[in-house]
């Protein structure tokens, strides 16, 4: 909990910045999230994709320029599903806080009345924090349940039209969700969403 104030004090240092910064715009974004996690040691089980939704609220610096930032919070489910597992879950969810900054590098973007509009594509670090489970997350096949942080980035490409964004976006990771007893986990998801600038 402590981590995720942290993380929350500097959203709003963030966003208060942004406000008093000419040459900036925050972004509201929904969407799906299809996300799969690997499972080492648990081979032979058939392992499905996870659909969830995906909120989130972010910065857009310098977006009138081909060179930017893209810093972001959202809020997102990421696990997968099993078919045919005797005795064990049916589907696994863990519920993240995710922090992302991204560098951005966008076509020259056009000039228009009501503001600018460009194609994008941009990358860079993201790290999740795990706020909660789904209900067999943490039974017996998942002892002391995921870790709480999970390493990864993020690559997204995107256009952003007047005060409209439109983006996917994949997030692989780089360390385990959990690993005891032989089972390793790795989460890995797309991201598709439509949002608004302001």
């Amino acid at each position: 909990m402590r981590r995720i104030m942290i993380v929350a004090c500097l959203l709003g240092g963030v966003v208060s910045a942004a406000r008093a910064e000419q040459g900036t715009l925050r972004t509201v974004t929904v969407g799906a999230t299809l996300s799969q996690q690997s499972y080492a040691g648990f081979e032979g089980h058939l392992l499905d994709n996870l659909t969830s939704g995906a909120f989130g609220f972010g910065v857009e610096w310098y977006p009138e320029r081909t060179v930017g930032l893209l810093t972001d919070l959202r809020i997102l489910t990421k696990g997968a599903s099993f078919d045919h597992v005797p005795s064990g879950p049916s589907e696994v969810r863990a519920n993240y806080l995710s922090a992302s900054v991204l560098l951005r590098v966008a076509k020259q973007p056009t000039e228009i009345p009501a503001g600018f509009m460009y194609l994008y594509a941009a990358a860079g670090p993201r790290v999740d924090f795990l706020i909660g489970s789904g209900p067999d997350t943490d039974l017996d096949w998942f002892p002391g349940g995921f870790d709480r942080l999970d390493l990864g980035a993020d690559v997204a490409v995107g256009a952003a039209l007047v005060v409209f964004l439109f983006e996917a976006r994949y997030s692989p990771s780089f360390t385990r969700a959990y690993h005891r007893d032989g089972l390793e986990v790795r989460n890995s998801a797309w991201v598709l969403s439509g949002g608004v600038r302001f």
